[in-house]
């Protein structure tokens, strides 16, 4: 959670951000891929961030665990989903 932010305020601002994906329902192949290449950039510059993240949150499993198994694994379903698209 972000300093200084209350729960109230959480769940607000994630609700400000379910409304807003729900007015653009349809989303253009063009922004979809650049969405997904985006998350994908992020993961590749994030990866050892989002490992130990995950290490501190559950703490039974390795860094390295999570990048092979995780990482690798999301990283397959982003390369699917961006060579599915029409």
């Amino acid at each position: 959670m972000l300093p200084n932010t209350t729960i109230d305020e959480m769940r607000q601002f994630f609700e400000s951000q379910h409304l807003a994906s729900r007015q653009a329902f349809e989303v253009s192949q063009a922004i979809r891929r650049d969405r997904l290449l985006r998350l994908q950039r992020l993961i590749d510059e994030h990866e050892a961030d989002l490992a130990a993240a995950v290490q501190s949150d559950f703490g039974v499993r390795s860094a390295q665990l999570t990048q092979v198994a995780d990482m690798l694994l999301l990283r397959s379903m982003l390369a699917q989903t961006l060579k599915s698209l029409p």
